[in-house]
């Protein structure tokens, strides 16, 4: 698990998130979240849940990650996202040693969210 604090420029990656999560309430169950550039295709396809969980806003699951993320601009107490990679689902980690798994996950966020 990694705990990564982040300083938001803005609140627009909340509202997509918020956006989503609606959809995902209203039809009772996850939805479709696209993390990346669009135009090149580069990036995570997860899918949002309908609900929060431990004092987060959005949880975001996928076959390699999940992501649970905080409503919150600024660092605060709790890690703006809680990152899982998972071991089992792609075997990801089996066939990467976790450290380059690790680094580059931080790599793809830094690039993401402007950390």
């Amino acid at each position: 698990m990694l705990a990564i604090d982040v300083t938001w420029e803005d609140a627009s990656f909340f509202e997509y998130l918020q956006c989503q999560k609606a959809i995902a309430q209203e039809e009772e169950k996850e939805t479709a979240v696209f993390l990346g550039d669009r135009e090149s295709g580069e990036g995570l396809l997860l899918a949002i849940k309908p609900y929060g969980g431990k004092g987060y806003e959005w949880i975001l699951q996928g076959h390699d990650y999940t992501l649970i993320i905080g409503n919150w601009l600024e660092p605060k107490t709790r890690p703006s996202i809680m990152a899982q990679i998972h071991s089992g689902r792609s075997g990801l980690l089996v066939r990467k040693q976790p450290l380059t798994v690790c680094f580059a996950f931080s790599a793809f966020l830094a690039q993401r969210f402007r950390q």
